[in-house]
């Protein structure tokens, strides 16, 4: 088959189904708009996330207590109290390298202020030094 007759019957088929035709063009519009915006959307996210971590700087490190297993259950990092305060202050006199530290506690209670509740799913606690 010719080059140029493919492209005619192309065209005489789109010129007898125009609403098919304009239907398939706004599909595709539609499909690439959407994954341009969700492609943008991740991108922006994991940007976000960098940035907050870049932050933080890169000289900044997190120790969490211990965790307990009741009944075969992991309860997870931080679950069972076996840092104290006095181990922070141990921590800065110990270790040379370590210019601050601060405790910090973790609680979930209701929140009043005047008239308005909140129950947060967590609130933390620090020490100036954070």
């Amino acid at each position: 088959m010719n080059f140029l007759l493919t492209i005619r019957v192309a065209l005489r088929a789109l010129a007898k189904n125009k609403m098919r035709a304009g239907l398939t063009v706004l599909g595709v519009v539609i499909g690439i708009a959407a994954v341009t915006t969700i492609v943008s959307l991740g991108q922006g996210a994991s940007r976000l996330v960098q940035d907050q971590f870049e932050s933080f700087g890169s000289n900044m490190i997190l120790i969490f207590p211990g965790s307990e297993s009741r009944k075969g259950v992991r309860r997870g990092a931080g679950s069972i109290a076996t840092l104290t305060p006095e181990d922070c202050t141990a921590i800065i006199e110990e270790c040379r390298s370590i210019r601050d530290a601060t405790p910090m506690l973790g609680a979930s209670s209701q929140v009043i202020y005047g008239n308005m509740n909140w129950l947060p799913r967590e609130m933390k606690g620090v020490g100036t030094g954070y």
